[in-house]
């Protein structure tokens, strides 16, 4: 069912009930007069934190200026308490091996302080103040310049934005605030958990973090402005904007304000009478402002379909002539659908039906905001040739989601499963009423975002009925304009229908060939909103940055081990049983830390290049598929596309192999060559298939030209049985343009004795396999010399780097990488984008590699190179000559 955003057709007086987000210091009716001060903002960000065990003094001295702070630690807001203890040096790193555990919880069983102080210059008194906490995790005290502004029982919810009143207690000069913070129960508080991705931080998160800041403003004041766009389809020539705000009065006089809005070129403006205290919903909309009808409109798409342009809408609020306060918002021009199709969802954006190919997302588990990093990771989004991200109750930065509207990247925020958020059996009257202030908190901040393309107000489960009609109430108050959708689980409520969803797993290794099959219960069929192929493990030198020796020896040496950093103690994913099985079977058993991580890049590799290619393949009977997960909270061993470390490994380069815009692919099922194509128009190619025996030998060849349409799949010829090949042997794939340019290359190694999956034991996590593929006789491939040619150039802050393998033998070159180093030993260049890795050269043949990196982080090093592979020894090239 589509859902067109509502038109806005009247405008009442509102209040609104600190429940909702808002809230007054009592008593506080006297406003001071107002002399036109122009609105600013104060970033309150220099802190200092201390525990209560330590203090003696209660809030109003603590929050007084000049209050003694020696022996307090510094820290930065946003930032938890274990965050900022961390970067303060009281404890080691722990990121690294176990060291983690080794933190006392007891540190964090009582309350913290925040403290900072600021200045107001003169004149700053004369403004209307209000005090803004856009995070707490998850209750506090709020102290400022010796009086209480609000205590525990009003600041709680972490995903609640605050907004208090403080004009009577700041003043020109020094000022000091103080937050109290108390412990988190994540079994009784609606917070922020991780269930079994990895092991709780010690303070569950206890802190501020989100900004804290002050605006100052006139009598009246503007807050939580929103576009809401209607574009024409199909033609997309014209779009209807409806803008709105709220409208304050603070003074304890009526007020007249001139609300005057601008979008480009666009002016528009209204005058507003505000009783005192009132507030009100302003709106325009092109019924009574023509002007806000847009002919040929700059049109937001997701970054494989078209470009991102973003408008800015500047709203000003004028009283007696004189500026009262200002305020923005950025904002896109795109129509969002969704509908079910043969009882799956799917989305159309600006009319266009979109296959959904993305990962599950987390935020650092210290919930340190990382500016750069996340920029980087979203550039890896792109890079894999994703299109979306799932945000399952870690509602990211704000920062993230204009990221993802520039980058052109859809998100699915949702809530969290597995804890206090789903568990609502239990929930008390502060629960309920934390969920829907939380709720609407939240679609406030991002229902402007053109990224943002549903809520999922459940995660495994929908909520019952009274439940979600709380996130209703509060969604359709903050005027919500995109699908609303009950879980991310096959679910049905009478509210909001069928989900047209499924989370199906799996979570655990599967062979490649699980992907095709129609008794798959996560197969390549409908939406799977959480599936992979569970064990992802770093590149050797990454790994070595987050487990210790002893950690190491076991990872390799005994599948039952439990590792700390691959799942919580009692998760079914505590240890690699499951996926060393299949590589010793598959592979032959490790012979050393090197050589299991070598296996386990193969095997990461082809599954997840699976997953991907099954979904691409039955497009539109598979319309969404989510990888579990995208990235992690911190060093991890299984779920992720990357490390910890910003390290692509081979499950990034299989799914990134899998998504390419032009891309040709064989089937598992039925051998088919398959020819997809991503882009938004047709294209003229021609496939290429041929087989291989281990020895190098060519066994089989055929090419077949053709047309495929855009946003499409086509199965293109089958490949035969050959007679008598080897019981391992390889499909190399390639498909050409109309220039006979190459534009996709693409290599599976195969078994005469493929798998068989025991499908009466299928489990939520995975399902068994009865037989393995025999891959063993890789072993034996002789080892191959290829000749290697390198460059690099730099342009402004980014550096590129070349380089050309050519093999030159009568063997194949299996399974080569390609690394960027720091200099001669050292470390990796990272983030780094690779236009391809791990490939795999026949004889005679040869390719070209790119790198593309930011000159900062070869850390004053020339770049280097090092190339080795399966049977390839490992080559290091320096002092790489300049690009020509």
């Amino acid at each position: 069912m589509r859902r067109r955003p509502r038109r806005l057709i009247a405008a009442g007086a509102v209040t609104l009930a600190a429940l909702l987000g808002a809230a007054s210091l009592p008593g506080c009716t006297d406003a001071p007069r107002f002399t036109g001060a122009p609105i600013r903002v104060l970033a309150l960000d220099r802190w200092q934190l201390q525990s209560s065990a330590r203090i003696q003094a209660n809030g109003a001295a603590i929050s007084a200026p000049g209050f003694d702070t020696d022996g307090w630690y510094p820290a930065t807001v946003p930032s938890t308490v274990l965050a900022a203890l961390t970067t303060a040096g009281v404890y080691g790193d722990p990121y690294y091996g176990t060291n983690l555990e080794r933190i006392p919880e007891s540190d964090f069983l009582v309350p913290w302080w925040y403290r900072t102080e600021f200045t107001l210059p003169a004149g700053g008194s004369e403004s209307f103040s209000r005090l803004h906490l856009d995070g707490i995790n998850y209750r506090a005290d709020v102290w400022l310049n010796g009086h209480l502004v609000a205590d525990r029982t009003h600041v709680v919810g972490t995903f609640r934005t605050l907004k208090f009143d403080v004009t009577k207690l700041v003043r020109p000069g020094r000022n000091a605030l103080a937050v109290q913070v108390f412990p988190v129960d994540p079994w009784r508080d609606l917070t922020i958990t991780w269930v079994d991705w990895n092991p709780m931080p010690p303070d569950h998160g206890m802190g501020i973090w989100q900004p804290v800041y002050l605006t100052l403003s006139g009598p009246v004041s503007l807050s939580d402005p929103q576009v809401i766009s209607e574009l024409a389809l199909p033609g997309l020539e014209t779009a209807d904007l409806t803008v709105t705000a709220m409208v304050d009065n603070g003074s304890d006089h009526a007020v007249t304000t001139e609300v005057e809005g601008s979008i480009g070129e666009i002016r528009f403006s209204t005058s507003v009478d505000l009783a005192p205290g009132e507030s009100k919903l302003v709106w325009f909309d092109p019924q009574r402002f023509a002007q806000l009808r847009l002919e040929r409109p700059r049109v937001w798409w997701p970054y494989q379909m078209g470009s991102q342009p973003m408008y800015s809408l500047a709203l000003t609020a004028r009283v007696d002539g004189a500026v009262s306060d200002r305020t923005s918002t950025g904002f896109g021009i795109r129509d969002l659908g969704s509908e079910l199709r043969r009882g799956h969802r799917v989305f159309l954006v600006n009319g266009q039906r979109t296959l959904i190919r993305g990962g599950g997302w987390a935020m650092d588990m210290m919930l340190r905001p990382q500016l750069g990093r996340t920029e980087e990771e979203l550039l890896y989004v792109r890079d894999l040739g994703l299109n979306t991200i799932r945000l399952e109750g870690k509602l990211e930065s704000d920062h993230f989601y204009d990221l993802a509207d520039r980058l052109g990247i859809l998100v699915l925020p949702g809530w969290m499963c597995c804890d206090r958020w789903q568990r609502t059996a239990g929930w008390t009257d502060e629960n309920r009423a934390v969920a829907q202030a939380s709720m609407y908190s939240q679609a406030l901040r991002l229902r402007n975002h053109p990224s943002v393309i549903t809520f999922l107000i459940g995660s495994d489960n929908a909520p019952p009925p009274q439940v979600e009609g709380l996130y209703l109430q509060a969604l359709h108050r903050a005027n919500w304009p995109d699908p609303i959708i009950a879980s991310a689980s096959d679910e049905w409520t009478p509210e909001l229908g069928r989900t047209g969803l499924k989370m199906t797993g799996p979570y655990e290794w599967i062979p490649p060939s699980y992907w095709y099959s129609p008794r798959a219960p996560g197969g390549a069929d409908g939406f799977n909103t959480e599936t992979s192929a569970g064990a992802s493990i770093p590149e050797l030198e990454n790994l070595r940055r987050m487990l210790t020796p002893t950690e190491l020896a076991a990872l390799w040496r005994d599948p039952s081990a439990g590792q700390y950093h691959a799942g919580t103690e009692d998760s079914t994913f505590h240890d690699f049983t499951v996926f060393d099985a299949a590589m010793a079977a598959r592979l032959g058993p490790p012979t050393s830390l090197a050589d299991y991580v070598e296996k386990a890049q193969v095997l990461n590799y082809e599954a997840e290049r699976a997953m991907f290619e099954a979904f691409s393949r039955n497009r539109y009977e598979a319309t969404g598929v989510i990888q579990w997960m995208m990235q992690n909270a911190w060093p991890s061993l299984h779920w992720n596309l990357f490390d910890w470390f910003l390290g692509p490994n081979g499950s990034y380069f299989g799914a990134k192999k899998a998504n390419e815009p032009l891309h040709v692919q064989y089937s598992y099922d039925d051998r088919s060559v398959v020819v997809v194509n991503e882009t938004p128009g047709p294209s003229i190619v021609a496939a290429t298939a041929r087989i291989f025996n281990i020895d190098g030998s060519l066994r089989y060849e055929k090419t077949m030209p053709l047309t495929i349409g855009a946003d499409s799949s086509r199965r293109v010829f089958t490949l035969p049985k050959i007679r008598g090949p080897s019981s391992t042997y390889f499909v190399e794939l390639l498909l050409r343009d109309a220039k006979e340019q190459t534009v996709s290359w693409n290599v599976y190694w195969l078994s005469t004795h493929p798998e068989t999956l025991d499908w009466s034991r299928a489990d939520w996590y995975f399902t068994p396999t009865r037989r393995y593929a025999d891959l063993t006789t890789l072993s034996t491939l002789p080892p191959v010399r290829p000749t290697v040619t390198a460059c690099s150039a730099k342009g402004g802050a980014n550096g590129t780097t070349s380089v050309t393998i050519a093999n030159r033998s009568s063997s194949i070159a299996f399974f080569i990488r390609v690394r960027l180093t720091r200099g001669a030993n050292g470390q990796d260049v990272l983030p780094v984008r690779w236009t391809d890795n791990y490939i795999t050269l026949m004889p005679g043949e040869r390719q070209t590699l790119v790198a593309r990196y930011r000159l900062a982080d070869l850390g004053g090093a020339d770049p280097a190179l090092v190339v080795g592979g399966w049977n390839v020894p490992d080559r290091s090239l320096l002092d790489l000559a300049a690009c020509a």
